[in-house]
């Protein structure tokens, strides 16, 4: 199984001092979990994932959730949400008086994901509300391939569920911004109307083949690589004939040269058999400078990798 999980391990010192601009990897669910006949705890821990719908209104002060709807084999959460307009309703604290307190934000909760790989890549696509009065609202600026990311409530406390949220204001607390369509569901317009909300999140389906083919490929690689290694390896001792020091010689350089790949390995050895000292010397000395470059950027690349991981990253669509 293929895991993306980064762990933010760098002090903030330490990732300002790289210089280097931050972003993180999103991870594809399937690499993490996905359905295993084979593997019960891949398997449960795939199909614990649901969606489940909420809305809050106006007032914050009530808080109404639907039941929960779990992941599909294909990994697909379709997720519908009946909303009574009655949902809105508040009573005034001063007054005792019954209101429409419209809006405060309604959505769906992904739970039960794994939380040390989150954000997720998922793609959007289907957001929508449906009146009672039977209009249509097409929430598009949600839709589309976006990082799913793990929520935060205002106090900055990190929940374990990501969130697709819709509100009629902003909320400077979270950084969630309003989204246009639904501006005049509040206490001082006409107030939430009521209807079903439908969103439907797509995370990709598992394909198993695609690990075996990567594994194959790799197989066949080696194979072919030792193969050729073991004819160049022939063909130049039988070309040393008896001179020992030629075959101590041959066969320590050709070896420097396989350790890069079969074909690199011929063309390594070939060289060795006629360079002289001065030659193998700036030879090694290349080597070892290619060598201190590759590990050098292999570093870099691991340091903004694991930076990445602990950023919190904004939706592709925004508003």
């Amino acid at each position: 199984m293929k895991l993306k999980k980064i762990f933010a391990v760098l002090s903030a010192t330490a990732l300002a001092a790289s210089c280097m601009a931050i972003s993180a990897s999103a991870t594809k669910l399937p690499d993490i979990v996905h359905p295993d006949e084979e593997n019960a705890d891949v398997n449960d821990a795939y199909y614990s994932i649901c969606g489940v719908g909420f809305f809050m209104n106006g007032d914050w002060a009530t808080w109404n959730q639907d039941d929960a709807g779990n992941i599909d084999e294909n990994g697909v959460l379709d997720m519908s949400y009946k909303m009574s307009k009655g949902l809105a309703i508040a009573t005034d604290p001063d007054t005792g008086d019954v209101k429409n307190a419209g809006l405060g934000m309604m959505g769906m909760m992904v739970c039960n994901l794994p939380v040390d790989s989150f954000p997720y890549e998922v793609e959007i696509t289907a957001a929508e509300f449906t009146t009672d009065d039977g209009e249509t609202i097409q929430f598009d600026n949600l839709k589309g391939s976006v990082e799913l990311e793990r929520w935060h409530e205002a106090d900055g406390s990190a929940t374990d569920d990501g969130r697709i949220v819709i509100r009629c204001t902003d909320d400077p607390d979270t950084g969630v911004s309003a989204t246009p369509a639904v501006a005049d569901w509040t206490a001082d317009k006409d107030g939430f109307p009521g209807g079903t909300l439908h969103i439907t999140i797509d995370f990709g389906k598992y394909d198993p083949e695609s690990d075996e083919s990567t594994t194959d490929s790799t197989e066949d690689s080696t194979s072919d690589e030792s193969t050729t290694d073991s004819k160049d390896s022939k063909s130049d001792s039988d070309a040393s004939g008896s001179d020992s020091s030629s075959k101590s010689d041959s066969s320590s350089k050709g070896n420097g040269g396989g350790g890069n790949g079969g074909g690199n390995g011929g063309s390594g050895k070939t060289a060795a058999a006629t360079a002289d000292s001065a030659a193998d010397g700036e030879a090694k000395s290349d080597a070892t400078e290619s060598s201190d470059t590759g590990v050098a950027q292999s570093v870099a690349l691991a340091i903004a990798a694991i930076a990445g991981a602990g950023v919190v990253v904004a939706k592709k669509k925004k508003d």
